[in-house]
This record gives C-alpha cells, structure tokens and sequence, in this order.
C-alpha cells in the first residue's frame, strides 16, 4: 500500500512518467489482488498510477493474477475498469486459462465473445 500511496504521490507532482514508478505500483497491486486485497488493488488503477492493462516481465497482467486465484469479484471488477481477457502472458496463456474456477472462466470467456 506504501508504494501505491508514494506513486499516487508522484503522479500528483507530475512525475507519473517514470515506468519503475509504475512498475512499483502494480507490483504493490498484484500482491493486493493474491491477498485478496480488491480495494488496494484497484487504488492504482483508479488514480491512473498505471493501466488496468499493465503486464509484468512475464507478461501477467491483474486479470491474469485475480483469475488465478480465482476471484471472481476481482475479475468483474478489473474487467469493469477496462481490462482486456484476450491478453496473453509470454507463455501464451490468458486470464481463462489461469483459473480453475468455472464461473471465473465463464466470465472471462464471455467478455472475449463480447469484444
């Protein structure tokens, strides 16, 4: 939450360009979403700290991570903010891929037929 908090910071005092500043914020946002964290996460997101679409070296973005762990708020709620279910990590799989979760998957499966 630290970090979520010092890069709403920076990009309030118009440093919002740096990418590790970004970086830093998703990173403290992916944490939020595997503890389960929704509010925290989506702080970020909404203060424009950095896009609902950012992906990891890995090529994982929040969507990816919330539908890992199967959660199905989480998903609904990255994919009302704008993320996108078609992206692919670096191993070449989606957010539907990701889970375990069939409700999980169908919702993620019916906003790829949606796009």
């Amino acid at each position: 939450m630290r970090k979520i908090i010092l890069g709403l910071a920076a990009l309030l005092m118009g440093l919002s360009s740096s990418p590790a500043l970004a970086m830093d914020a998703f990173e403290e946002a992916r944490q939020s979403i595997v503890a389960g964290d929704l509010e925290s996460a989506l702080l970020g997101i909404t203060m424009g700290a950095f896009s609902v679409n950012m992906q990891d070296e890995d090529g994982l973005t929040l969507l990816h991570y919330a539908a890992q762990k199967g959660s199905l708020g989480a998903v609904q709620a990255l994919l009302d903010r704008g993320a996108d279910p078609a992206i692919r990590a670096k191993s070449g799989s989606t957010p539907a891929d990701m889970t375990t979760v069939p409700e999980v998957r169908a919702v993620l499966s019916a906003a790829i037929a949606a796009q």
